[in-house]
């Protein structure tokens, strides 16, 4: 019999390439949701004829009108699938009003979204009922639900994620993490004979990569001026209106709340008080410990940390069980730029803290790495790459690489202080380094989605209000060929997972 395989489609069309591969390699039956609140994407969804999908659904479709949630359902549906709801509704950037300027979403706004979701993705399930459902990077809360509700029901789910290595990418069973992480004492590979291969490598691949920064579409000043003036003009569709993520969208808040010289205003003032009150110098004269802010929004926090989203809350932690004669360095994450920074308030709280040194975000991490005595993170990739420079860490989420024997993970606060006394004194075996490694990279492949996501905005769509879309089954088909390595070699690497 063939295999029922449901997809999530996006906006980067990762999945739609790879699909074109997929149906002829594999005796399936392709099913997809696709999740895009342009007209024009959704109208190519519906009439494309490049893949021939069993059924397609569009998300948007589903989620569209608020109404009094059904608690009785809800509950219902908690019980039945052991599903913790309000888990998937703050996993939600968009419903927390610090991340979404432009509306405060209510509580029955917010389990309405849910209650319809969960009744369309039953839906979709039982009708559909797949072998095997497939999404890429899952950091919102209706693929998290989804992706839930597939667990509960006994069906396979498979992601695409970034290895943590350069461009390396893995497929996975798991959100965030390789398959089996503990098999990598298993590998024979000499791939590394010496730590300054281990180096290279890292040097080679380094970690963490910030997706956005390949991600660029060129746009003329001239064409700037044109979409600006067109919307300007043009009404606001009113279906764009209906779905909850543009909620409170006018053009007056667009123009205000969102505009580019706001936002830039906010962030010259903030930029103002951190070179004033942040540190920029790394005194090796007092021994410390090294956590560096996480990105906010982001998944790590979010999905994959839920009750650890209030960094203010761990450092604060952290710095009650601190051995006395030890200082705690905290820095910014240099990706806050793009969202405004945090407020004042926020750095000041830290500062607050006696035995909290707060580092400018200029300052070099590797620096930081190799002063440091031990690295703390609540899910960080630092706490990876602080074993390359042989600083054992501490992590607060049970991530793949917490398999590591020098990298601490502490469930419970209470064991914080003695675990921390115990990774001070423990060293970093690079043999387990080296085999785990060579793990991911047995286990990994090369895609260059920084160039391929590049390229889908320079031929076919860049996003935001100025975003221009000239989509066309010719001009799809023309992006899918000339990648066509690429994704079907992701097709291959699912087949392999699914044989």
């Amino acid at each position: 019999m063939k295999d029922n395989i449901l997809l999530w489609l996006g906006d980067e069309f990762t999945y739609f390439g790879m699909a074109n591969f997929l149906q002829n390699k594999l005796n399936c039956n392709l099913y997809g949701i696709f999740d895009t609140e342009r007209k024009e994407i959704k109208d190519f969804f519906q009439n494309q004829k490049l893949i021939n999908f069993s059924k397609l659904w569009s998300y948007q479709d589903h989620t569209s009108k608020i109404k009094e949630p059904d608690m009785e359902y809800l509950e219902l549906f908690e019980t039945k699938y052991k599903i913790n709801l309000w888990d998937i509704a703050y996993s939600e950037r968009y419903f927390y009003s610090e991340f979404n300027p432009y509306h405060k979403f209510t509580k029955n706004e917010i389990l309405s979204i849910i209650e319809q979701e969960c009744r369309f993705f039953d839906n979709v399930l039982d009708e559909v009922k797949p072998s095997y459902f497939m999404a890429t990077l899952i950091s919102r809360h209706h693929k998290f639900l989804l992706y839930k509700l597939c667990r509960s029901r006994g069906i396979k789910f498979l992601t695409w994620e970034w290895s943590r290595f350069g461009g390396r990418w893995i497929v996975s069973s798991e959100i965030a993490r390789i398959d089996r992480p503990e098999d990598y004492v298993n590998v024979k590979s000499d791939y590394f004979e010496t730590n300054n291969d281990l180096m290279d490598y890292l040097e080679n691949n380094p970690l963490p990569i910030s997706y956005s920064d390949g991600a660029k579409y060129k746009t003329e000043k001239q064409k700037k001026i044109i979409s600006l003036l067109k919307f300007l003009i043009t009404p606001i569709d009113k279906n764009l209106d209906a779905t909850y993520l543009q909620y409170g969208k006018t053009k007056t808040n667009i123009l205000t709340k969102g505009s580019r010289s706001l936002q830039a205003r906010k962030r010259k003032k903030i930029e103002s008080y951190m070179a004033d009150n942040l540190t920029t110098k790394i005194d090796s004269t007092i021994p410390f410990l090294y956590f560096p802010l996480h990105l906010e929004p982001e998944r790590e926090l979010l999905i994959q940390s839920p009750f650890l989203t209030n960094q203010i809350s761990v450092i604060t932690n952290i710095s009650k069980v601190l051995p006395v004669n030890y200082q705690l360095y905290v820095k910014e994450h240099p990706g806050m730029r793009s969202n405004g920074w945090r407020s004042v308030d926020y750095y000041s709280n830290l500062q607050n803290l006696p035995n909290v040194t707060l580092i400018h975000p200029s300052v070099n991490s590797k620096e930081l790495i190799e002063k440091c005595s031990l690295v703390v993170t609540i899910a960080g990739d630092t706490a990876l790459e602080a074993a390359f420079f042989n600083k054992p860490s501490i992590v607060f989420t049970n991530t793949d690489f917490s398999v590591l024997p020098f990298v601490f993970y502490v469930e419970d606060f209470k064991n914080l202080k003695e675990t921390i006394k115990v990774a001070l004194d423990s060293e970093v075996n690079f043999d387990h380094l080296k085999k785990y490694v060579s793990y991911v990279n047995e286990n990994s492949f090369e895609f260059d989605y920084l160039t391929i996501r590049a390229d889908f905005n320079n031929i076919i769509y860049y996003p935001g209000f100025l975003g221009k879309i000239d989509i066309s089954e010719d001009n799809v088909k023309q992006f899918i060929e000339k990648h066509s390595s690429a994704f079907s070699k992701l097709a291959d690497e699912h087949i392999k997972k699914i044989n």
